[in-house]
């Protein structure tokens, strides 16, 4: 709810993001694909796929949707046993909800709205799994661990109908006084099968235990964690 009367009652100022984070985690794994190559226990591989985008805001008066949008990274498993592997990698992930309709808010009468939050987010998972041969070409798993996450970018706009004025709002999602915080962390599950050892389907889901709702916009609580349901297709080398 905070999210969307924000926009009504306030424009952010533009600042310049920083992307430490980014440069230091494409350092690391690039850094990690010699050992990766040298030891046979460890393999990579890419994945892309779509994510299910939800979080635990609420939205009222106007309706919550839950938009699909695009995930594609690079993972790291290495083996402990015929069983059991650590799984990792460096996900590009976007998330966000939308909102539409209208109602009072704050005792503003708004019509026609559109509030549309989007993030783009460079993510660390770490999960362990445990993984079954089924038939020849074919090997089931399950896995659970946490995530660290991190806001590189992303827009929040809304349009609509204030009090028969028009609006049409656009601001940075992460940032100093902005929608989101930019750290995020929380648990992962997933179950996924391996096809001819090199093709993986996967359906993860993502339990933010961060609250990253920036509660300084309008000065009370905001209650943002991520709540986000991903399908994944991959090849292993």
């Amino acid at each position: 709810m905070l999210i969307i009367y924000s926009f009504f009652v306030k424009n952010f100022i533009h600042l310049n993001m920083k992307h430490l984070l980014t440069l230091t985690c494409t350092l690391l794994l690039i850094g990690l694909m010699p050992i990766v190559a040298q030891n046979k226990t460890i393999t990579w591989g890419l994945e892309a796929g779509i994510n299910y985008s939800n979080s635990t805001e609420e939205t009222d008066p106007l309706d919550k949707k839950c938009p699909i949008l695009p995930r594609v990274g690079l993972t790291i498993e290495y083996e402990l046993t015929n069983h059991i592997y650590l799984q990792s990698g460096l996900i590009y992930s976007m998330k966000g909800i939308k909102s539409e309709g209208g109602g009072n808010m704050g005792g503003l009468a708004v019509q026609n709205a559109s509030v549309k939050l989007t993030q783009h987010v460079l993510q660390i998972p770490f999960y362990a799994t445990y993984k079954q041969q089924i038939a020849d070409n074919l090997k089931l798993g399950a896995g659970v661990g946490p995530y660290f996450a991190y806001g590189v970018g992303g827009k929040t706009k809304a349009k609509g109908m204030v009090n028969e004025n028009p609006i049409d709002l656009e601001s940075n999602t992460f940032g100093d006084n902005k929608i989101l915080k930019r750290f995020d962390a929380g648990l992962n599950f997933k179950v996924n099968a391996e096809l001819y050892k090199h093709y993986t389907l996967g359906l993860s889901y993502e339990l933010g235990l961060t609250n990253i709702g920036n509660a300084t916009i309008m000065g009370g609580e905001m209650d943002y964690e991520n709540r986000i349901l991903s399908l994944t297709l991959g090849y292993m080398f």
